[in-house]
């Protein structure tokens, strides 16, 4: 199951169309390439980023990901999921899983 999260990080070209992609990917419909910047399944990742066709697999389909990002490219996923970071590092001061998994646990809708 996907949870969003209030301060998702988004490529500038998915913008303006945020919520017709968060309803395609909740629908498990095809979408042009789309990517997804997730909390952790694990608590020792930072975070994950997976092709939107990776999450109609079962396996997926049966844990609770948290969206944080999404991006139009597996780049811009990493750009996105690189800025993420260094949001962090200046917002806190310093970087770990658990600062920015309790970050984005606090705005999950």
């Amino acid at each position: 199951m996907l949870h969003w999260s209030s301060k998702m990080y988004l490529d500038a070209d998915l913008v303006p169309q945020k919520k017709r992609y968060q309803k395609l990917l909740e629908k498990k419909k095809r979408t042009r390439s789309l990517y997804c910047i997730t909390l952790p399944v694990n608590g020792k990742n930072m975070m994950e980023i997976y092709s939107s066709g990776e999450l109609w697999f079962r396996w997926y389909q049966e844990r609770e990901l948290t969206v944080i990002g999404l991006a139009g490219s597996r780049e811009k996923a990493q750009r996105l999921a690189a800025q993420i970071c260094l949001d962090t590092v200046c917002r806190e001061g310093d970087i770990s899983p658990g600062i920015v998994r309790e970050y984005f646990q606090d705005a999950i809708k």
